[in-house]
């Protein structure tokens, strides 16, 4: 009996290179230091089989975001037009500029260096970034991930629930400016994150490791008790 197995696609040597350059990702820091946001857009919302189009990111650092401190790339994909496409505005042409899937997955973590990874509803990026990681890299993504939407209700003292962005951003009183791009749901996740991180230096909650052993006590207290 013979065996057939699918050969991964091997990496050219210039992409070899930028990717052994990369920094160990940060699990210890001070809130205080650069944490970049990012924001996805998607085929779709299944993880297991649709594909980014386009990464947001934009940093934070000691209270604020640097303007000139943002990443936003289309990538080159063939997809056919359908709702996502249009809500996004991400069409044929768009997508046919954009640059080739390793390219715009290797810059972003480039971008990133070292710092945790936030974002609104986390779990879908970090999912999706995992596995085209994986398969266009060969590279295992081992950033921390934090989820703004669990921090909201946390660090606002409101009960665990689903809510949306928009809502959160109206809590909050950030202004909701037409979005569904990248870098723009990235920025206003920002805004939001930067009241977020002044609630949390008031609970006494200075470091990622505090965050995420906060957000993990949530997630237990909210569990239904088994009997």
């Amino acid at each position: 009996m013979k065996w057939f197995f699918k050969r991964r696609a091997t990496l050219n040597a210039a992409i070899s290179r930028r990717l052994a350059q990369l920094p160990t990702a940060l699990s210890e820091m001070e809130l205080s230091e650069r944490l970049v946001v990012v924001d996805v857009e998607a085929t779709g919302l299944n993880t297991r089989k649709d594909n980014i189009l386009a990464i947001g990111a934009v940093a934070v650092e000691r209270g604020g975001m640097a303007l000139n401190d943002t990443f936003y790339c289309v990538l080159n994909r063939e997809h056919p037009v359908n709702d996502t496409v249009l809500i996004h505005r991400l069409g044929p042409e768009t997508l046919a500029q954009g640059v080739s899937v390793e390219e715009g997955l290797l810059a972003f973590l480039e971008f990133v260096g070292a710092a945790p990874l936030f974002a609104f509803h986390a779990p879908f990026d970090e999912q999706l970034l995992l596995r085209e990681c994986k398969q266009h890299l060969h590279h295992r993504l081992n950033h921390v991930f934090v989820d703004v939407a669990q921090m909201a209700p946390l660090l606002m003292q409101q009960p665990l629930v689903d809510a949306t962005l928009d809502h959160w951003l109206g809590v909050l009183n950030l202004p909701m400016l037409a979005r569904h791009n990248a870098l723009e749901d990235a920025y206003a996740t920002a805004k939001m994150l930067l009241i977020l991180l002044r609630q949390a230096q008031t609970a006494g909650i200075t470091e990622l490791q505090q965050l995420k052993t906060a957000l993990k006590r949530q997630l237990q207290h909210a569990q239904p008790a088994m009997f």
